[in-house]
């Protein structure tokens, strides 16, 4: 009768015989719930301050940098989740060249590309970058970035 009461809690609560089963959804639940790291890249002071601020608005941990050289020194001593790059920036680099540059060394980090002057396709760019068209609402940044570390 005690096996029959055990065999029914278990299939009741999903878990295994050693509780394997209920650790490892509370290791999920807990990656899942941890905050999203951002890098955004913008050369322009105003356009980074205002990102930065809805993205702390949003509870969202952000790291800065104005060019794609300043953002690869930060990303080769932190690890970020997404970065948020301009697509045209001063440089040799714009924001597809620094997409691709994070997604070879880093494949784990999405990338989300922005711009008021270009429109990209999603035919125009590789798994794990995505594109918002500036001016961009700060619930559709803050849903975009959401969107891109729901699958760390």
């Amino acid at each position: 009768m005690k096996a029959v009461a055990e065999r029914e809690l278990m299939e009741r609560t999903q878990a295994s015989v050693d509780g394997e089963e209920v650790l490892a959804r509370k290791r999920a639940s807990v990656i899942a719930a941890a905050p999203a790291r951002v890098l955004l890249v913008d050369e322009e002071v105003a356009q980074r301050h205002r990102t930065m601020v809805a993205l702390a608005r949003a509870g969202i941990s952000a790291a800065e940098a104005g060019n794609a050289g300043q953002a690869l020194a930060l990303l080769k001593k932190n690890r970020f989740d997404t970065v948020i790059a301009d697509m045209n920036m001063a440089g040799h680099v714009n924001g597809l060249g620094l997409a691709s540059c994070v997604r070879s060394l880093w494949p784990r980090t999405k990338v989300i590309i922005v711009s008021g002057l270009v429109r990209l396709r999603k035919a125009d760019l590789s798994p794990g970058v995505s594109f918002l068209a500036r001016p961009i609402p700060d619930a559709r940044l803050i849903a975009a970035v959401h969107g891109a570390t729901r699958n760390r």
